[in-house]
């Protein structure tokens, strides 16, 4: 039973200390929102260059794995893996490869230049021998990937 002399204990926090945490939660969020945009965009390009891999991976494994050349095509920024019938037809098939295309600005809001067409034999070798270079770009970021001419990646 409580004493009626004795007064009753405060309990909870006053609307002081309330304000001092929601100024300081909001001084914490004004530093870091502005560190968040240049990370998110390196993110994205880091994931479209790492998307640009996985697709010359699977247009690789496509050509050995069929015994037919194989062609990772780059229309603008969209990337679609195709590869050649046999004769006598002429026509291209277009390998699904989680989804027949892949687009990257649609994706990750990258801009990709580079070749147009890499064709990789049944033997996993670049045709023609020579290397070729992706460059993926957002905001300021970029990075590459680079093929060399017996079909590995560099970088």
């Amino acid at each position: 039973m409580p004493n009626p002399q004795q007064p009753a204990s405060r309990a909870g926090i006053s609307l002081v200390e309330l304000l001092w945490v929601i100024v300081i939660i909001g001084l914490m969020v004004a530093i870091a929102i502005p560190k968040l945009g240049p990370a998110y965009d390196h993110s994205m390009v880091r994931g479209a260059r790492t998307a640009i891999t996985n697709l010359y991976n699977a247009t690789r494994t496509a050509a050995r794995v069929s015994n037919q050349v194989a062609v990772l095509r780059l229309n603008g920024n969209v990337l679609v893996v195709e590869r050649n019938l046999p004769a006598p037809s002429t026509a291209k098939d277009t390998l699904d490869v989680g989804g027949k295309f892949h687009n990257l600005f649609a994706g990750y809001g990258v801009t990709v230049t580079g070749p147009d067409s890499v064709r990789v034999d049944p033997r996993g070798l670049l045709l023609p021998v020579g290397a070729h270079t992706w460059v993926v770009t957002r905001d300021g970021w970029s990075d590459s990937v680079m093929v060399s001419g017996y079909g590995r990646l560099v970088r």
